[in-house]
Protein backbone atom coordinates (compact mmCIF):
# COMPACT_ATOMS: atom_id res chain seq x y z
CA UNK A 1 0.00 0.00 0.00
CA UNK A 2 1.59 3.34 -0.95
CA UNK A 3 1.58 5.70 1.89
CA UNK A 4 0.53 10.10 0.98
CA UNK A 5 1.42 13.20 2.89
CA UNK A 6 -1.42 13.65 4.60
CA UNK A 7 -2.46 16.41 7.62
CA UNK A 8 -1.78 13.72 9.80
CA UNK A 9 2.03 12.85 8.68
CA UNK A 10 2.41 16.74 7.83
CA UNK A 11 1.34 17.78 11.93
CA UNK A 12 3.55 15.37 13.01
CA UNK A 13 6.70 16.10 10.67
CA UNK A 14 6.10 19.88 11.44
CA UNK A 15 6.00 19.19 15.63
CA UNK A 16 9.20 16.57 15.05
CA UNK A 17 10.92 19.59 13.72
CA UNK A 18 9.67 22.04 16.02
CA UNK A 19 10.19 19.66 19.13
CA UNK A 20 12.55 17.28 18.30
CA UNK A 21 10.61 14.49 19.70
CA UNK A 22 6.38 13.12 19.18
CA UNK A 23 4.77 10.07 20.04
CA UNK A 24 4.86 7.41 16.87
CA UNK A 25 0.69 7.11 16.53
CA UNK A 26 1.62 11.43 15.21
CA UNK A 27 2.33 9.72 11.87
CA UNK A 28 1.84 7.11 10.00
CA UNK A 29 3.48 3.18 10.47
CA UNK A 30 4.82 3.77 6.69
CA UNK A 31 6.42 7.00 7.28
CA UNK A 32 7.93 5.87 10.46
CA UNK A 33 9.37 3.14 8.94
CA UNK A 34 10.81 5.51 6.08
CA UNK A 35 12.42 7.49 8.43
CA UNK A 36 14.14 4.96 10.51
CA UNK A 37 15.69 3.23 7.10
CA UNK A 38 16.86 6.63 6.12
CA UNK A 39 18.22 7.41 10.03
CA UNK A 40 16.19 10.86 10.43
CA UNK A 41 14.61 9.18 13.52
CA UNK A 42 15.45 6.71 16.76
CA UNK A 43 12.36 4.39 17.66
CA UNK A 44 12.18 3.65 21.94
CA UNK A 45 9.36 2.14 24.06
CA UNK A 46 8.44 4.50 26.79
CA UNK A 47 5.57 2.82 28.84
CA UNK A 48 3.12 2.28 26.84
CA UNK A 49 3.63 4.76 24.14
CA UNK A 50 6.43 4.79 21.41
CA UNK A 51 8.56 8.06 21.16
CA UNK A 52 9.92 9.51 18.15
CA UNK A 53 12.94 11.49 18.36
CA UNK A 54 15.03 12.98 16.03
CA UNK A 55 18.79 14.68 16.62
CA UNK A 56 18.70 16.45 13.32
CA UNK A 57 15.06 18.66 12.57
CA UNK A 58 16.79 20.39 9.96
CA UNK A 59 17.00 17.15 7.90
CA UNK A 60 13.37 15.68 8.85
CA UNK A 61 11.75 19.31 7.79
CA UNK A 62 14.14 19.23 3.99
CA UNK A 63 12.48 15.69 4.00
CA UNK A 64 8.99 17.18 4.01
CA UNK A 65 9.79 19.67 1.83
CA UNK A 66 10.87 17.11 -1.06
CA UNK A 67 7.54 15.21 0.05
CA UNK A 68 5.35 18.28 0.06
CA UNK A 69 7.05 19.37 -3.18
CA UNK A 70 7.42 22.90 -1.52
CA UNK A 71 9.31 25.38 0.65
CA UNK A 72 6.06 26.58 2.09
CA UNK A 73 5.36 23.92 4.44
CA UNK A 74 2.94 26.17 6.63
CA UNK A 75 1.26 27.45 3.43
CA UNK A 76 0.78 23.47 2.51
CA UNK A 77 -0.41 22.67 5.42
CA UNK A 78 -3.26 25.08 5.48
CA UNK A 79 -4.38 23.81 2.55
CA UNK A 80 -4.60 20.71 3.42
CA UNK A 81 -6.47 21.96 6.63
CA UNK A 82 -8.70 23.66 4.33
CA UNK A 83 -9.55 20.05 2.06
CA UNK A 84 -10.10 18.73 5.31
CA UNK A 85 -12.94 21.17 6.19
CA UNK A 86 -14.67 21.27 2.76
CA UNK A 87 -12.66 24.32 1.43
CA UNK A 88 -12.41 24.16 -1.90
CA UNK A 89 -8.86 25.16 -2.84
CA UNK A 90 -8.00 27.33 -5.09
CA UNK A 91 -6.08 26.76 -8.71
CA UNK A 92 -3.20 27.53 -7.00
CA UNK A 93 -3.49 25.46 -4.04
CA UNK A 94 -4.80 22.70 -5.87
CA UNK A 95 -1.35 22.31 -7.80
CA UNK A 96 0.33 22.57 -4.33
CA UNK A 97 -1.47 19.74 -3.39
CA UNK A 98 -0.47 17.54 -6.64
CA UNK A 99 2.38 16.09 -4.72
CA UNK A 100 0.24 14.42 -2.19
CA UNK A 101 -0.53 11.65 -4.45
CA UNK A 102 2.82 10.71 -4.52
CA UNK A 103 4.38 7.65 -2.56
CA UNK A 104 7.63 7.94 -0.34
CA UNK A 105 10.51 6.18 -1.59
CA UNK A 106 10.46 8.68 -4.84
CA UNK A 107 12.98 11.19 -4.84
CA UNK A 108 12.79 14.42 -6.35
CA UNK A 109 16.44 14.96 -6.69
CA UNK A 110 18.21 11.43 -8.47
CA UNK A 111 21.67 13.02 -8.78
CA UNK A 112 24.33 13.91 -6.40
CA UNK A 113 25.57 17.17 -4.36
CA UNK A 114 29.26 18.18 -4.75
CA UNK A 115 31.14 20.69 -3.01
CA UNK A 116 34.89 21.16 -2.30
CA UNK A 117 36.92 23.26 -0.04
CA UNK A 118 39.70 23.50 -2.51
CA UNK A 119 39.17 23.00 -6.32
CA UNK A 120 39.35 19.50 -7.53
CA UNK A 121 39.13 18.68 -11.11
CA UNK A 122 36.31 16.09 -12.12
CA UNK A 123 34.88 14.65 -15.72
CA UNK A 124 31.76 15.30 -16.36
CA UNK A 125 30.24 13.00 -19.71
CA UNK A 126 34.02 13.40 -20.81
CA UNK A 127 34.39 17.36 -20.26
CA UNK A 128 37.03 18.13 -17.30
CA UNK A 129 34.39 20.40 -14.66
CA UNK A 130 36.33 22.02 -11.85
CA UNK A 131 34.16 21.62 -8.22
CA UNK A 132 35.28 25.16 -6.41
CA UNK A 133 32.22 26.68 -5.50
CA UNK A 134 31.43 29.70 -3.29
CA UNK A 135 30.53 28.99 0.66
CA UNK A 136 27.05 28.40 1.14
CA UNK A 137 26.69 27.01 -2.45
CA UNK A 138 27.48 23.69 -4.24
CA UNK A 139 27.15 21.36 -7.15
CA UNK A 140 24.71 19.05 -8.19
CA UNK A 141 24.91 16.41 -10.99
CA UNK A 142 22.29 14.64 -12.44
CA UNK A 143 23.21 11.55 -13.66
CA UNK A 144 26.38 10.47 -11.70
CA UNK A 145 26.60 7.41 -14.00
CA UNK A 146 28.75 10.27 -16.31
CA UNK A 147 30.88 11.27 -12.93
CA UNK A 148 34.66 9.97 -13.20
CA UNK A 149 37.04 11.42 -11.21
CA UNK A 150 40.55 11.05 -10.47
CA UNK A 151 41.50 7.71 -8.10
CA UNK A 152 43.48 9.75 -5.78
CA UNK A 153 40.78 11.83 -4.97
CA UNK A 154 39.07 10.84 -1.35
CA UNK A 155 35.26 11.17 -1.60
CA UNK A 156 33.84 12.40 1.59
CA UNK A 157 29.95 11.66 2.78
CA UNK A 158 28.41 14.74 4.60
CA UNK A 159 25.81 13.32 6.93
CA UNK A 160 24.00 16.89 7.24
CA UNK A 161 22.74 19.31 4.83
CA UNK A 162 23.54 22.13 6.72
CA UNK A 163 27.66 20.95 7.45
CA UNK A 164 27.47 20.10 3.36
CA UNK A 165 26.95 24.08 2.33
CA UNK A 166 29.16 25.08 4.53
CA UNK A 167 32.07 22.66 4.09
CA UNK A 168 35.00 25.29 3.88
CA UNK A 169 34.16 25.91 7.87
CA UNK A 170 35.60 22.47 8.66
CA UNK A 171 38.57 22.86 6.35
CA UNK A 172 40.96 22.20 9.51
CA UNK A 173 39.62 18.67 10.07
CA UNK A 174 41.10 18.02 6.54
CA UNK A 175 44.96 16.88 5.84
CA UNK A 176 45.84 20.06 4.01
CA UNK A 177 47.09 19.35 0.31
CA UNK A 178 44.79 16.19 -0.25
CA UNK A 179 42.26 15.81 -2.77
CA UNK A 180 38.94 15.45 -1.20
CA UNK A 181 35.38 16.00 -3.06
CA UNK A 182 32.58 16.25 -0.82
CA UNK A 183 29.18 14.80 -1.64
CA UNK A 184 25.78 15.16 -0.57
CA UNK A 185 23.02 12.52 -0.91
CA UNK A 186 19.07 12.73 -0.79
CA UNK A 187 17.05 11.89 2.14
CA UNK A 188 13.56 11.45 0.51
CA UNK A 189 14.00 8.15 -0.14
CA UNK A 190 15.98 5.33 -2.07
CA UNK A 191 16.44 5.66 -5.38
CA UNK A 192 19.33 8.73 -5.53
CA UNK A 193 20.64 6.42 -2.20
CA UNK A 194 21.13 3.65 -4.70
CA UNK A 195 22.73 5.27 -7.47
CA UNK A 196 25.19 6.57 -5.01
CA UNK A 197 26.22 3.76 -3.34
CA UNK A 198 26.20 2.45 -7.26
CA UNK A 199 28.41 5.08 -8.24
CA UNK A 200 30.90 4.28 -4.65
CA UNK A 201 31.62 0.91 -5.51
CA UNK A 202 32.29 1.27 -9.26
CA UNK A 203 34.95 3.60 -8.48
CA UNK A 204 38.28 2.33 -6.97
CA UNK A 205 38.50 5.54 -4.39
CA UNK A 206 38.88 5.78 -0.56
CA UNK A 207 35.37 6.75 1.51
CA UNK A 208 35.49 9.00 4.49
CA UNK A 209 32.19 9.17 6.30
CA UNK A 210 32.09 12.27 7.84
CA UNK A 211 29.27 12.15 10.35
CA UNK A 212 27.68 12.98 13.78
CA UNK A 213 30.15 11.50 16.62
CA UNK A 214 27.20 9.79 18.09
CA UNK A 215 25.98 5.83 17.82
CA UNK A 216 23.57 6.89 15.11
CA UNK A 217 26.14 8.71 13.37
CA UNK A 218 28.61 5.16 13.52
CA UNK A 219 25.63 2.97 12.32
CA UNK A 220 24.92 4.73 9.61
CA UNK A 221 28.74 4.44 8.37
CA UNK A 222 28.92 0.90 10.03
CA UNK A 223 25.70 -0.53 8.14
CA UNK A 224 25.32 1.95 5.09
CA UNK A 225 28.60 1.97 4.04
CA UNK A 226 31.26 -0.13 5.65
CA UNK A 227 29.17 -3.03 4.85
CA UNK A 228 29.13 -2.23 1.10
CA UNK A 229 32.44 -0.34 0.97
CA UNK A 230 35.04 -2.88 2.56
CA UNK A 231 38.20 -1.47 3.51
CA UNK A 232 38.03 1.87 1.17
CA UNK A 233 35.72 3.11 3.57
CA UNK A 234 37.09 5.13 6.95
CA UNK A 235 34.89 6.82 9.43
CA UNK A 236 36.24 10.76 10.26
CA UNK A 237 37.44 10.71 13.64
CA UNK A 238 39.24 14.16 14.85
CA UNK A 239 42.22 13.64 16.79
CA UNK A 240 41.07 14.98 19.90
CA UNK A 241 37.89 13.73 19.57
CA UNK A 242 38.18 12.76 23.50
CA UNK A 243 38.00 16.19 24.59
CA UNK A 244 35.22 16.93 21.83
CA UNK A 245 33.20 14.23 23.64
CA UNK A 246 33.98 15.46 27.08
CA UNK A 247 32.58 18.52 26.33
CA UNK A 248 29.61 17.23 23.89
CA UNK A 249 25.88 16.90 24.54
CA UNK A 250 24.26 14.50 27.29
CA UNK A 251 20.85 15.48 25.79
CA UNK A 252 22.44 14.19 22.39
CA UNK A 253 23.68 11.00 24.35
CA UNK A 254 19.72 10.35 26.37
CA UNK A 255 17.94 10.76 23.08
CA UNK A 256 20.16 7.55 21.97
CA UNK A 257 19.97 5.79 24.88
CA UNK A 258 18.62 2.05 24.58
CA UNK A 259 19.49 2.21 20.43
CA UNK A 260 22.01 -0.60 19.30
CA UNK A 261 25.78 0.11 19.14
CA UNK A 262 27.56 -0.25 15.81
CA UNK A 263 29.15 -3.20 15.09
CA UNK A 264 32.71 -2.69 15.87
CA UNK A 265 33.84 -6.05 14.27
CA UNK A 266 33.71 -4.60 10.97
CA UNK A 267 36.06 -1.34 11.63
CA UNK A 268 37.86 -2.07 15.05
CA UNK A 269 39.24 1.71 14.78
CA UNK A 270 35.63 3.62 15.96
CA UNK A 271 35.98 1.64 19.35
CA UNK A 272 38.13 4.03 21.08
CA UNK A 273 35.17 7.19 19.65
CA UNK A 274 32.59 4.84 20.72
CA UNK A 275 34.31 4.27 24.02
CA UNK A 276 34.67 8.03 25.14
CA UNK A 277 30.68 8.65 24.41
CA UNK A 278 29.67 5.80 26.79
CA UNK A 279 32.72 6.67 28.97
CA UNK A 280 31.47 10.71 29.13
CA UNK A 281 27.66 9.60 28.79
CA UNK A 282 28.25 12.45 25.80
CA UNK A 283 27.76 13.08 21.98
CA UNK A 284 28.82 15.56 19.64
CA UNK A 285 26.77 16.25 16.13
CA UNK A 286 28.94 17.56 13.23
CA UNK A 287 28.29 20.96 13.20
CA UNK A 288 29.71 21.98 16.46
CA UNK A 289 33.23 20.59 14.35
CA UNK A 290 33.29 24.09 12.69
CA UNK A 291 35.63 26.38 12.68
CA UNK A 292 34.12 29.11 15.27
CA UNK A 293 32.89 32.10 13.02
CA UNK A 294 34.14 35.51 14.64
CA UNK A 295 31.50 38.52 15.51
CA UNK A 296 30.45 40.07 12.31
CA UNK A 297 32.36 37.78 9.79
CA UNK A 298 30.70 37.09 6.27
CA UNK A 299 30.02 33.86 4.91
CA UNK A 300 31.40 35.09 1.77
CA UNK A 301 35.01 35.28 3.59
Amino acid sequence: MKEKLNLKNLKGLLTLFEERSIVGSALSKPLLDTLSKEHLVTVKREGRSYIVRTSNPEMVRGFARRLAGTDDLESYLATLEGRQAGTKPTRTEAAQLVNDTKAFGTDVMKGIRLNAIHPVSVSFEGKELVIDPLPGMSFEIDEQAFLDIDPEIIVVGVENYATFMRIKDYAHLFREGMPYLFTYRSTGGKDSYGKWIDWLKRIPNRYLHFGDLDKGGLRIYIDSFRSVLGDRAEFLIPENFEEIIRNGSTKLYNDQYGQAAPDTTKDPRIVPLLDAIEKYRKSCEQEILARPRKKGESLLL
